[in-house]
Parts: structure tokens; C-alpha cells; sequence
């Protein structure tokens, strides 16, 4: 039998064991979490206590002055809109989420980013956007907060009327021609960025509309200036700090130039939140964002972008963070089989708590990983080579059967315990990891015999070639990868060491410095460039030969211990300088063909002399590049 490895989320049912009710339930349990502080607005052992401020019969001032804002990020609008059974699962879950937020009667919705798939999302996915937006967000309640100029009073605690009439003018629900009724706030994400050259982005057709309030764009490439936006609602200040999704590479190179600014406002008494739509998962070198780069004074992080919930705060560094996570599944990972949830986030002064609301018109998804027994195994059980395909083949049907019977189990219990009858197909995803091509069989055939039992009948089965035969021990602790992913990690990992090795130990370094050697280590990575530390080598040489020359007179050339001095010197005016740019520039010279290279012995060029060779453009699509890997109309 295979080594089954099952992802623990779909053991457990998509809602919680509270009293049953048809109606969208909270988790029970629920921390409330006063930020930098000490002491607690609510306790976790009376669940139904912790919402009594915001009861009818609880004090009018614990009311007026507590945040109700529904959380959720990675809407994903329009995902596979083209299937005739998954095309209005981001369309159903965007409709609970807006029910949700109805019935809580919360404050304001925001948004983490990508509320579209696409940038340019098509005609019938931006209609269907519309008409959710205005059902669920126009009408007669009233809005009980201010959006407030960041400079209107340093103090914001104590606004008078002249400066809560200086309200933000672009918010939606301030234009007189509007009733709206719950806003919406959104920052943009990667599917849904600015693009053209215009640099607009879908987020801004639904602001010209008054649909949302979009904010959080970086509209300039060498700087980072984020303002908050200032909501005031009784004696609670929320500042709202808002990025849009920027390159992860180009977020951390303008922290490390000091180009980022936040732009505090009354950190002591106002609740500072932050909304990112940025990798969190270390993806290799500058390819996430690092926890040092959030700023120390924030209160809350809700991190856009990754799929997988994590909704309760969790706290890094002094700052809580939250992960709502997508509301449909927009891949068939082990991330994404986690339950969906939107999140409802409570702020009273510098107090909050977040109570996890879990969708329920979201497809059960089921996501395993299984081990074929090799093929000397299956010889020895008495298999007939001629039949090993056919033999694992039966092994992933049985192992295909026994998944959506765990998926149907999950939907008893909820009808069972909630009353919720959700007759969505599930999504199943079974990962094959097999050891010998003989192993492998038709996965299309799959398609048919499990049409009509699941949504995804064409993606159930993923075949991964194992690269060695290990132990079944090994098997389950995941070390068996394929090739592809193991050499992609491998050049990451490689990466990310060699970054942190040139940062710690190029410190005393005589010659060298921690940016160009890892400049030299990315070319050689990335690009298969063999001779990229050689020539960094001598790139460094000739500079510090340089410099001596300059500073050093002719008759203190033999004294080693100056020369020592003036390289130190040297060194550490090199440090401060960030030399990538330069060295960058070094190893991408087209002059750098012309070295002429001997096993031992290497002669470089003087760069600098060298006429500036035109690069060949690419071939493919869009180029021009001629007859030398140019496609042509004929011969």
C-alpha cells in the first residue's frame, strides 16, 4: 500500500460546534489583544459577554466608540470564470462576504488586495462586481465615522466641528449624489495592479464610479511614502496605512536605501494598522518581505497575498499580525485547502480582537500526498512488470475513493451540526510521487471515471517523479522531491546563504564587500555565468591598485603598514557606497566576451577603453532580431 500523507485542515469540519444555526457563526474562541499594553478589553472564557459593548443595551459609549470592520483579502473575482462548475465560486463567495458584513452590520469592509484576478478583468466579471458591490453596499444605514485629513489637528482626540468637516473629499460616502451604506476599502494586490501607460488599475474604474475607496498606490519608482488614512469614530483614531503590491526585490531595496517612509500620526492614541499585499513565505533572496521592514509602531498587520488563513493575530517582533487568507481556491495546494474565513475585526481605542467567520458557499478541498511503493516492491508482491502502470493506477483510483468520502463526511457534519446543505462539488488533489517511468499511467483517464463527482475532473492526479529511493521514513517527511522543485530550491537556498554568509563575514574583509560579492553570487546562480566571481576579483584588485596609487607617495610604497591603513580606509568608504549598481554593471558588459580565457591564466580588459557593443534583441514574440534566432517568413 502507498504512504499516504493527508493534510490535517480536512480533518477537521468548516464550522465550529456552536449551537446549530443556519445563520453565519463566530469561533468560539476568540483573543482579544491589547496592543502594547497591558490589561484586556474582553476575556476569552464568556464568548457571548465579549460581544455585549456591542449589544443594544451596552453603554452608548462603548458602542460610538468601537471599530466594526469586516477583514478579507484575495477575492479573486473572475477566477476560472470560463468552467462550467467552478465559474461562480469567486462570485458566491463574494456574495457571502458581503452578506456577512450586512448582518454584522459592520462599519466599513477592507480589502487586502487582488479583489480581480486579472488586471484587465473581463467585461462580464466587472459587471457581476458592480451589481454585488451596489446590492449589498448602498442603502439608508448611516455612517457612524469620520475619514479625517491627516493634518487637519495634531490631536485628533479632540476634534471640533471645523476640522471634522475638513474630511477626506474622494471618500465615496462623503459625495452627495451617493447612499452608501457599508464602504469599502481596498489596496490593490498583484492580479489587479496599475497597468498601461496611464497606469491604471480596475480599482480605480470602481472608485470613479464610487464603488470603493482605493488607496495604497506607489506611484513613484524611487521612493516609498505611505500616509495614513485617519478614521475617528467616538475616542477610537484608527490611522490606516495602506501599500499596494510592489516587486518584493524593489519594497526591500528602497528599505535598505532609506527611501520608505511612514508618516506617523499620534501613535499613542491612535490604533496604527497596516494593510500589505506582499510574499510573507520565504521564497528565496528579496523575493518576500521580511518582519524588519514593517515598522516597529504599528499595532496590526493584515497580510494580503497568501492563501493560506491564518486570521487569529499572531505576534512578531511587537507587532500583531493577521492572515485572512483568499476566499476561493484559486490553486490546488496544500495551502488552500484550508478552511476559508473572513474575519471581523473589533478596534476600541488601542484594543482589538478578531473573531474568524468561516465561509460556508466554498468548496470542500481535499489535498493528499502519497508514496507508490517502489518498483523492486511491487516486483516482490508478485506484480508483472507489464502491469505496474495498471497497478498504480488502481492504487490512485481506490486512494481517489476513499478522499471523496472524507469530503462528504465533512458536508454530513455541517448539515448535521449547522443545517447548512452544501451540495458544491468538492476539489480533490492527489499528488503521486513514483519512483520508475513505469509507474506512471494516464491521469486524463481519471476525468472519466470520476465525472460528475468532483469540480476539478481534469486536475485530480499530479505525478511527481521521485530522485532517489529512500526509506518510507524519508518518504513521509517529505524529503523526496522532484527535480525541477529541488533544483528551483536549491538555487534559492544557495542564494539566501550566500547572502547572509557575505553579510556576516565580509565585515573585516580587505578587499571585498558584502553587496558586490553577492552581486558576482547572483550572476553566477542566476545567469550560469562561471567566471563572475573571477572577474569580480579582479574588478576589486584593480580598484584598490587604484586607490593606493592615488593616495600612497612613491617612497612609502614599502611600508605595509600604511598601505594597510590606506586599504582600510579605502574599505570602509567602499561600504557605504553601495557598489551592486556598479558591479552589476561590470559583469553585464558585452566586453566581457572579448576576455580571452585560459585555464590558469586570464587576461582582462580594461572595460572602461572598450566601445559599447550593442546587445542583440531576444527572439521570440515582439523582436526584431534578424536572421540570427529571428522567426522569418520564409526562406
Amino acid at each position: 500500500m502507498p504512504v499516504v500523507m493527508e493534510n490535517k485542515y480536512n480533518k477537521v469540519p468548516l464550522l465550529n460546534n456552536k449551537a446549530a444555526n443556519p445563520s453565519h457563526q463566530v469561533m468560539p474562541k476568540v483573543n482579544t489583544i491589547n496592543a502594547k499594553q497591558s490589561g484586556v478589553l474582553f476575556t476569552e472564557d464568556s464568548f457571548c459577554q465579549n460581544l455585549n459593548m456591542l449589544d443594544v443595551d451596552a453603554p452608548n459609549r462603548d458602542r460610538a466608540d468601537t471599530f466594526k470592520i469586516l477583514i478579507a483579502t484575495d477575492i479573486h473575482l473572475g477566477h476560472n470564470e470560463k468552467d462550467p462548475v467552478r465559474g461562480n465560486d469567486s462570485f458566491d463567495a463574494f456574495e457571502e462576504m458581503l452578506q456577512i458584513a450586512q448582518e454584522q452590520e459592520v462599519d466599513f469592509i477592507l480589502l487586502g488586495g487582488d479583489l480581480f484576478d486579472a488586471n484587465k478583468p473581463t467585461q462580464y466579471t466587472l459587471h457581476r462586481a458592480v451589481n454585488l458591490i451596489r446590492k449589498y453596499t448602498f442603502g439608508d444605514k448611516d455612517i457612524d465615522f469620520q475619514v479625517l485629513n491627516n493634518d487637519a489637528d495634531p490631536e485628533l482626540h479632540n476634534m471640533t466641528d471645523e476640522y471634522v468637516n475638513q474630511a477626506v473629499p474622494d471618500i465615496n460616502f462623503y459625495d452627495p449624489n451617493l447612499n452608501v451604506s457599508i464602504p469599502v476599502f481596498s489596496i490593490h494586490g498583484n492580479h489587479d495592479d496599475p497597468t498601461g501607460m496611464k497606469s491604471v488599475s480596475s480599482l480605480d474604474t470602481l472608485a470613479s464610479m464610487g464603488l470603493v475607496n482605493y488607496f495604497g498606490r506607489c506611484d513613484k519608482l524611487d521612493t516609498l511614502e505611505v500616509r495614513p488614512l485617519v478614521l475617528f469614530k467616538g475616542n477610537t483614531q484608527l490611522a490606516l496605512y495602506g501599500v499596494g503590491h510592489l516587486a518584493d526585490k524593489r519594497f526591500v531595496r528602497l528599505h535598505r536605501d532609506g527611501k520608505v517612509t511612514f508618516h506617523q500620526t499620534n501613535v499613542d492614541t491612535a490604533f496604527q494598522m497596516l494593510l500589505l499585499h506582499q510574499n510573507r513565505a520565504n521564497r528565496g533572496t528579496l523575493n518576500y518581505l521580511p518582519y524588519n521592514v514593517i515598522p516597529d509602531f504599528m499595532d496590526l498587520v493584515m497580510w494580503g497575498h497568501e492563501h493560506d488563513c491564518y486570521i487569529e493575530p499572531m505576534l512578531t517582533n511587537d507587532v500583531y499580525y493577521t492572515q485572512p487568507g483568499s476566499t476561493v481556491a484559486t490553486s490546488l495546494s496544500d495551502g488552500e485547502s484550508r478552511p476559508k474565513h473572513v474575519g471581523i475585526l473589533h478596534i476600541n481605542q488601542k484594543k482589538f480582537f478578531i473573531e474568524p467567520i468561516p465561509l460556508k458557499r466554498v468548496r470542500v478541498m481535499i489535498y493528499r500526498n502519497i508514496f507508490l511503493d517502489s518498483v523492486e516492491d511491487m516486483l516482490s508482491k508478485g506484480v508483472a512488470e507489464i502491469e505496474l502502470a495498471n497497478y498504480c493506477e488502481k492504487e490512485v483510483i481506490s486512494e481517489i475513493k476513499d478522499m471523496l468520502k472524507a469530503a462528504k463526511k465533512i458536508k454530513d457534519q455541517n448539515r448535521e451540526r449547522f443545517g447548512i446543505d452544501n451540495d458544491m462539488l468538492p476539489l480533490i488533489r492527489l499528488v503521486v510521487q513514483y519512483f520508475d517511468d513505469r509507474q506512471t499511467f494516464h491521469d486524463k483517464k481519471m476525468a472519466l471515471v470520476f465525472d460528475g463527482q468532483l469540480a476539478n475532473p481534469q486536475e485530480i492526479v499530479l505525478q511527481k517523479r521521485l530522485t532517489t529511493t529512500k526509506s518510507k521514513r524519508d518518504q513521509t517527511d517529505g524529503l523526496n522531491i522532484d527535480d525541477d522543485y529541488l533544483e528551483e530550491t536549491d538555487r534559492k537556498d544557495v542564494l539566501t546563504f550566500l547572502q547572509r554568509e557575505l553579510e556576516q563575514g565580509f565585515a573585516e574583509a580587505e578587499i571585498f564587500t558584502a553587496t558586490g560579492a553577492h552581486e558576482a553570487a547572483s550572476r553566477f546562480a542566476n545567469c550560469s555565468d562561471t567566471h563572475a566571481f573571477s572577474d569580480y576579483i579582479d574588478y576589486c584588485k584593480k580598484k584598490v591598485l587604484s586607490e593606493l596609487e592615488n593616495v600612497l607617495p612613491a617612497d612609502d610604497c614599502d611600508s605595509d603598514q600604511e598601505i594597510r591603513r590606506k586599504i582600510e580606509e579605502h574599505q570602509a568608504r567602499r561600504r557605504i557606497v553601495n557598489e551592486a549598481k556598479e558591479v552589476r554593471n561590470l559583469l553585464t558588459n558585452p566586453a566581457r566576451n572579448k576576455i580571452v580565457r585560459n585555464d590558469d591564466v586570464m587576461d582582462v580588459l580594461d572595460f572602461d577603453d572598450e566601445p559599447e557593443v550593442p546587445i542583440r534583441p531576444k527572439s521570440g514574440k515582439g523582436s526584431r532580431g534578424g536572421k540570427v534566432g529571428g522567426k522569418g517568413k520564409g526562406k
